[in-house]
Protein backbone atom coordinates (compact mmCIF):
# COMPACT_ATOMS: atom_id res chain seq x y z
CA UNK A 1 0.00 0.00 0.00
CA UNK A 2 1.26 3.47 -0.84
CA UNK A 3 -0.06 6.47 1.06
CA UNK A 4 0.80 9.97 2.19
CA UNK A 5 3.21 10.01 5.07
CA UNK A 6 2.13 11.15 8.53
CA UNK A 7 4.16 12.35 11.52
CA UNK A 8 3.96 8.79 12.89
CA UNK A 9 6.00 7.62 9.89
CA UNK A 10 8.97 9.93 10.46
CA UNK A 11 11.05 7.45 12.46
CA UNK A 12 10.66 4.78 9.78
CA UNK A 13 11.34 7.29 6.99
CA UNK A 14 14.46 8.46 8.83
CA UNK A 15 15.78 4.88 8.91
CA UNK A 16 15.05 4.47 5.20
CA UNK A 17 16.76 7.80 4.46
CA UNK A 18 19.85 6.60 6.37
CA UNK A 19 19.81 3.35 4.36
CA UNK A 20 19.49 5.35 1.12
CA UNK A 21 22.40 7.60 2.00
CA UNK A 22 24.52 4.58 3.02
CA UNK A 23 23.80 2.95 -0.35
CA UNK A 24 24.76 6.14 -2.16
CA UNK A 25 27.98 6.48 -0.18
CA UNK A 26 28.82 2.82 -0.91
CA UNK A 27 28.27 3.49 -4.61
CA UNK A 28 30.38 6.67 -4.61
CA UNK A 29 32.41 7.75 -1.58
CA UNK A 30 32.12 11.39 -2.67
CA UNK A 31 28.49 11.26 -1.54
CA UNK A 32 28.84 12.35 2.08
CA UNK A 33 26.54 13.65 4.77
CA UNK A 34 27.28 16.61 7.00
CA UNK A 35 28.25 15.80 10.59
CA UNK A 36 24.88 17.11 11.74
CA UNK A 37 22.83 15.63 8.88
CA UNK A 38 20.55 13.63 11.16
CA UNK A 39 19.81 16.69 13.29
CA UNK A 40 18.98 18.63 10.15
CA UNK A 41 16.80 15.80 8.82
CA UNK A 42 14.86 15.69 12.10
CA UNK A 43 14.45 19.46 11.99
CA UNK A 44 13.25 19.66 8.38
CA UNK A 45 11.25 16.46 7.74
CA UNK A 46 8.20 17.47 9.82
CA UNK A 47 7.94 20.68 7.79
CA UNK A 48 7.89 18.71 4.53
CA UNK A 49 4.78 16.87 5.75
CA UNK A 50 2.96 20.15 6.38
CA UNK A 51 4.10 22.17 3.34
CA UNK A 52 1.79 22.33 0.32
CA UNK A 53 4.91 22.68 -1.84
CA UNK A 54 6.15 19.25 -0.72
CA UNK A 55 4.77 15.75 -0.88
CA UNK A 56 5.93 12.77 1.14
CA UNK A 57 4.70 9.20 0.60
CA UNK A 58 5.44 5.82 2.12
CA UNK A 59 5.22 2.23 0.92
CA UNK A 60 3.79 -0.25 3.41
CA UNK A 61 4.26 -4.00 3.11
CA UNK A 62 3.21 -6.41 5.86
CA UNK A 63 2.38 -3.43 8.13
CA UNK A 64 5.95 -2.08 7.82
CA UNK A 65 7.14 1.06 6.04
CA UNK A 66 9.57 -0.27 3.43
CA UNK A 67 9.93 2.71 1.10
CA UNK A 68 9.39 6.43 0.75
CA UNK A 69 9.62 9.32 -1.64
CA UNK A 70 9.51 13.05 -1.22
CA UNK A 71 9.17 15.72 -3.86
CA UNK A 72 8.89 19.48 -3.96
CA UNK A 73 7.70 22.07 -6.41
CA UNK A 74 10.48 23.81 -8.33
CA UNK A 75 10.66 26.44 -11.04
CA UNK A 76 13.65 27.35 -13.22
CA UNK A 77 15.29 30.79 -13.05
CA UNK A 78 13.25 33.49 -14.82
CA UNK A 79 15.36 33.65 -17.98
CA UNK A 80 14.10 30.17 -18.94
CA UNK A 81 10.63 29.06 -19.95
CA UNK A 82 8.47 29.09 -16.85
CA UNK A 83 7.25 25.62 -15.99
CA UNK A 84 6.30 23.96 -12.74
CA UNK A 85 8.47 20.94 -12.05
CA UNK A 86 8.11 18.37 -9.29
CA UNK A 87 11.64 17.61 -8.11
CA UNK A 88 12.04 14.23 -6.43
CA UNK A 89 14.49 14.70 -3.56
CA UNK A 90 14.50 11.14 -2.26
CA UNK A 91 13.12 7.89 -3.64
CA UNK A 92 13.88 4.62 -1.91
CA UNK A 93 12.55 1.10 -1.44
CA UNK A 94 14.36 -1.39 0.77
CA UNK A 95 16.39 -3.86 -1.32
CA UNK A 96 14.40 -6.87 -0.06
CA UNK A 97 11.16 -5.22 -1.21
CA UNK A 98 12.31 -4.15 -4.67
CA UNK A 99 11.00 -5.65 -7.90
CA UNK A 100 7.51 -6.00 -6.39
CA UNK A 101 5.94 -2.96 -8.04
CA UNK A 102 6.50 -0.71 -5.02
CA UNK A 103 8.76 1.71 -6.90
CA UNK A 104 6.30 2.06 -9.78
CA UNK A 105 3.43 2.50 -7.35
CA UNK A 106 5.36 5.14 -5.47
CA UNK A 107 6.15 6.90 -8.72
CA UNK A 108 2.45 6.82 -9.66
CA UNK A 109 1.63 8.67 -6.41
CA UNK A 110 4.34 11.27 -7.05
CA UNK A 111 3.03 11.73 -10.61
CA UNK A 112 -0.56 12.19 -9.40
CA UNK A 113 0.56 14.79 -6.86
CA UNK A 114 2.65 16.60 -9.48
CA UNK A 115 -0.27 16.64 -11.93
CA UNK A 116 -2.53 18.08 -9.20
CA UNK A 117 0.02 20.90 -8.83
CA UNK A 118 -0.01 21.54 -12.62
CA UNK A 119 3.59 20.37 -13.05
CA UNK A 120 4.78 19.73 -16.58
CA UNK A 121 7.14 16.91 -15.58
CA UNK A 122 9.18 15.27 -12.85
CA UNK A 123 12.89 15.74 -12.36
CA UNK A 124 15.45 14.06 -10.09
CA UNK A 125 19.14 13.29 -9.65
CA UNK A 126 20.69 9.86 -9.66
CA UNK A 127 24.31 9.07 -8.94
CA UNK A 128 26.15 7.88 -12.04
CA UNK A 129 27.39 4.91 -9.99
CA UNK A 130 23.83 3.94 -8.96
CA UNK A 131 23.26 1.45 -11.76
CA UNK A 132 20.13 -0.09 -10.20
CA UNK A 133 18.56 3.34 -9.74
CA UNK A 134 19.43 4.38 -13.28
CA UNK A 135 17.94 1.13 -14.63
CA UNK A 136 14.73 1.74 -12.67
CA UNK A 137 14.36 5.28 -14.00
CA UNK A 138 14.98 4.11 -17.57
CA UNK A 139 12.45 1.28 -17.14
CA UNK A 140 9.71 3.71 -16.07
CA UNK A 141 10.42 6.03 -19.02
CA UNK A 142 12.84 8.54 -17.53
CA UNK A 143 15.50 10.01 -19.80
CA UNK A 144 18.74 11.78 -18.88
CA UNK A 145 18.48 15.55 -19.16
CA UNK A 146 21.57 17.13 -17.56
CA UNK A 147 24.72 15.89 -15.88
CA UNK A 148 26.30 17.33 -12.77
CA UNK A 149 30.09 17.41 -12.90
CA UNK A 150 32.57 17.87 -10.07
CA UNK A 151 36.09 19.22 -10.08
CA UNK A 152 37.94 19.16 -6.75
CA UNK A 153 39.59 22.37 -5.60
CA UNK A 154 41.85 20.79 -3.01
CA UNK A 155 43.11 24.00 -1.40
CA UNK A 156 39.63 25.45 -0.94
CA UNK A 157 38.19 22.12 0.20
CA UNK A 158 40.88 21.74 2.86
CA UNK A 159 40.18 25.23 4.26
CA UNK A 160 36.46 24.51 4.27
CA UNK A 161 36.91 21.26 6.16
CA UNK A 162 39.18 22.94 8.69
CA UNK A 163 36.65 25.70 9.44
CA UNK A 164 33.61 23.33 9.53
CA UNK A 165 31.23 26.26 9.31
CA UNK A 166 27.66 24.96 9.10
CA UNK A 167 24.67 27.05 8.09
CA UNK A 168 21.75 27.33 10.54
CA UNK A 169 19.14 24.56 10.61
CA UNK A 170 16.32 24.61 8.09
CA UNK A 171 15.88 26.01 4.65
CA UNK A 172 14.88 29.54 5.60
Amino acid sequence: MIREATPDDLTAIEQLWLALTAEMHAADARFQLADDALTRWRNDAPHWLAATSHGVWVVEADAQVVGFADAELWRPPPMYIDEAIAFINHFYVEPKDRRNGHGRGLLDRVQAWAASKQCTHLQWRTLVANQAGRAFWRAVGGTPFTETWRYPLAEVAERELESKVQPPLGFH
